[in-house]
């Protein structure tokens, strides 16, 4: 009523119509102001190239649910190999209150023993003067390094944090390591390290009656600060013969945790450099084609693959995690079946690693139910789309290798009956990258691609 008002007296005398305008100045101000808010609720301005109202919806829940828990930093843990978490948060022994948010690790043998021998000498454990590394990029800001080791089964409760490190990264996080061994801290207050540098050994000193290293997150350079809720960025969980990649996510006490690492000819195969070509070729409905892709950076600073069909895949790429995005095009290209199967790849390899992503139904192959589904999504999704992958496992004396895909669209409430299972496979090979790859709905071969090497593409 008021802004009719206001309109009102403004357009008294130019004899234009006043209309809905009220209502658009009103509905235009509310949206504009749903920028300015500090978190998101349901109601969320498009932030990406808008498509129909239905893919909008199906895109914005695939972003949230693949990169919601994505943070600003990506630290890993601080130590190389396998360790295991005798501690976790809200551990029953240390890990309390203010405190609760850290973790204490030891590297164990098969039957999860912590020594050799007796167990009575510090030596005797397996941790015990292991290098210790900084979890992200930072600056030195705190230094204890001459607390002597204690003896097995003695603590040092007058200091009790022992031989510590403290780290100050970007964004206000700090990060906390201690117990460490005595003399092994090298570094000065003030001192820049870069993720993965050696930082110190762990020992046995403060209140520790067996050699680990506690770690922690911050928010302040103060030693035994309260500590802070932060995830890790990627790792992989050990669980039998087992291998599971996880992504922004907190360890838990009694897992062997590791972190990725770098495996040559995967990460030489992802690395998609600005101005790279490749070539593939496949036959589609009887006739043979030639696709073309190039790598190309956006006004954005995106780095996309465009094919010659015209088709785009958005990609990100982390140290350690390649990842495609979205995808526009025709679903018959090289490109499309490429997405479908590189959703997500860690670039390490480990025989038996498993890792789970989520598709948007919109980017599967088309059905009409999709499209019945679609009167109902006011009451939510009702077809779901998720792929679980793996790195198959290869022959003693196999150079190549191959990422197999399964993906499962299922439906629930009036669409229970719904369900499509598709599979593939991605070969890479050492000299030539993404050698080609394969996918089958229920079985069937519905499309098949092989690289074409030349000098333009090695």
């Amino acid at each position: 009523i008021i802004f009719t008002g206001f309109f009102t007296r403004v357009l008294s005398g130019t004899y234009l119509p006043l209309l809905v305008l009220p209502f658009n100045f009103i509905v235009l101000t509310a949206i504009y102001s749903l920028k300015f808010r500090k978190e998101q609720t349901d109601l969320v301005l498009l932030y990406f190239k808008p498509g129909s109202p239905e893919e909008n919806l199906y895109y914005h829940n695939q972003r949230k649910a693949r990169f919601d828990k994505f943070k600003y930093l990506f630290p890993e843990f601080p130590f190389f190999g396998e360790w295991f978490i005798n501690q976790g948060f809200e551990g029953k022994h240390t890990h309390k209150d203010d405190w609760k948010y850290a973790w204490d690790f030891v590297v164990v043998d098969e039957k999860k023993k912590q020594y050799s021998n007796d167990g009575d000498l510090l030596t005797d454990y397996f941790c015990f003067s292991l290098p210790i590394a900084a979890a992200l990029d930072g600056e030195v800001v705190k230094v204890i390094a001459s607390i002597p080791d204690n003896k097995i089964g003695d603590v040092n409760i007058r200091k009790n944090w022992g031989n510590t490190i403290i780290l100050k990264h970007e964004h206000g996080l700090f990060s906390a390591i201690s117990h460490l061994e005595a003399d092994s801290i090298k570094l000065s207050e003030g001192d820049k390290v870069k993720k993965g540098d050696i930082i110190g050994k762990c020992g046995n000193s403060g209140r520790s009656p067996y050699p680990h290293i506690h770690f922690q997150f911050q928010t302040s350079d103060k030693l035994g600060e309260k500590t802070f809720e932060f995830p890790f960025a990627h790792f992989i969980v050990s669980k039998d013969d087992r291998y599971e990649l996880k992504t922004f996510t907190y360890p838990k006490e009694g897992e062997i945790v590791r972190n990725v690492e770098i495996h040559k000819t995967i990460n030489n195969a992802f690395l998609m450099r600005y101005g790279e070509k490749f070539k593939f070729e496949y036959e589609v409905e009887g006739e043979n084609k030639i696709e073309e892709w190039e790598v190309k950076i956006n006004m954005n600073s995106d780095k996309y693959i465009e094919s010659s069909e015209g088709d785009i895949v958005v990609l990100y790429q982390t140290d350690k995690v390649f990842y495609l995005t979205s995808y526009v095009g025709n679903k018959k290209s090289a490109l499309y079946y490429f997405y479908l199967l590189a959703l997500r790849v860690p670039l390490c390899y480990q025989q038996a690693l498993h890792w789970n992503d989520e598709y948007s139904i919109a980017h599967l192959p088309t059905s009409w139910v999709r499209y019945a589904s679609e009167f109902f999504l006011f009451f939510g999704e009702m077809l779901k789309a998720k792929g679980s992958f793996t790195y198959a496992e290869q022959p003693e004396d196999a150079t190549s290798y191959t990422i197999r895909a399964d993906i499962e669209a299922r439906g629930s409430s009036i669409f229970s009956f719904y369900s499509r299972k598709f599979s593939g496979e991605l070969k890479i090979d050492p000299d030539n990258g993404i050698e080609g790859f394969e996918f089958y709905e229920n079985n069937k071969r519905i499309f098949s691609t092989k690289k074409i090497i030349n000098e333009e593409t090695q």
